[in-house]
């Protein structure tokens, strides 16, 4: 059931009723049996044996169902990526697809829009499955779900933090909890000197920019942004703040004149001309999300990638 957390626009509702994936909504409580295939992790890439040697001990327990049923799905394919990693608040799901290439230029990590799933259909699957075949590894990080929650009223107690990962959850708490998720999938990319781009999708999108000054690895080279979404409890971004704080991280801003939130995109690259910078970059699809799943949508993150990042 979607919840009313944020201004909707006629880009994601499109998007929910285009991508629907086969798999089910989570429920908000949920204590599923989890097959013993989910726990057998693979151990081809440098670090993930350990990783996944740890998580062994600890079956993933009240996940989100459609992550569970992603993975379940994926291992009974065979496929190598799954990843069962921990957090604080219970194991969460990553999928790391190495480059196929030979000739690796870096790693993207993918952050999916409010409740979907790592391999969500639409932007999420065709990046994840398609940027590996052009020299980029790719690392979907499972995000939180989000809901608006108004903030206690005076005197009363604050909102408890939550436990299980199935846990519906404010901004405020969201946003520390995707740092670390981001911060404990880091050991899965052994590539020293690559550089790492982060994309996020809509409402995801800002809470990366709420965390990007946060990212303090040096491989963090290029933050992408996909028709960003402002959350109603989401922190204020300073963006011109944000410019200047990073200066030798590139930004790619994609949205859609579709969009609700187009204003704010074009806000924001009013913001970088004043500012004069040379590392943010607008894109405009015009039309609807189906555009955003095409060979041109693939083309342009493929072209921004290979003009700001590839052998630098």
């Amino acid at each position: 059931m979607l919840k009313k957390f944020f201004i909707f626009s006629p880009f994601f509702i499109f998007a929910l009723n285009s991508f629907a994936a086969p798999l089910p909504i989570a429920p908000k409580t949920i204590t599923p049996t989890i097959p013993t295939s989910l726990t057998a992790q693979p151990t081809t890439q440098p670090n993930a044996a350990a990783i996944n040697a740890a998580n062994a001990a600890n079956a993933p327990k009240d996940l989100n169902a459609p992550n569970m049923a992603l993975a379940q799905s994926l291992t009974q394919m065979q496929n190598n990526d799954v990843r069962w990693l921990t957090s604080n608040i219970g194991p969460f799901l990553a999928l790391y697809t190495p480059d196929k290439t030979g000739n690796q230029f870096g790693t993207v990590i993918l952050l999916h829009g409010n409740e979907h799933h790592p391999d969500w259909p639409g932007v999420i699957h065709t990046l994840r499955t398609q940027l590996p075949e052009v020299g980029w590894s790719t690392l979907s990080i499972a995000v939180p779900n989000y809901e608006y929650q108004p903030p206690p009223a005076p005197g009363a107690a604050p909102i408890a933090p939550p436990t299980t990962p199935d846990t519906y959850i404010s901004a405020v708490a969201l946003i520390p909890i995707l740092t670390q998720r981001i911060t404990q999938s880091l050991p899965l990319i052994t590539e020293p000197n690559k550089p790492i781009v982060i994309l996020a999708e809509g409402v995801s999108a800002n809470w990366l920019l709420a965390i990007n000054s946060t990212l303090a690895d040096p491989r963090f080279r290029g933050v992408i942004l996909v028709t960003a979404q402002t959350a109603q409890d989401s922190p204020p971004i300073d963006f011109a703040q944000l410019l200047q704080q990073q200066p030798n991280r590139f930004l790619l801003d994609i949205t859609s004149t579709q969009d609700f939130n187009f204003a704010q995109a074009q806000a924001r690259d009013v913001t970088a001309r004043r500012a004069r910078s040379d590392r943010y970059q607008l894109i405009t699809v015009t039309g609807s999300v189906e555009n955003f799943n095409s060979p041109l949508f693939l083309k342009q993150v493929r072209g921004w990638l290979r003009k700001r990042l590839e052998g630098k």
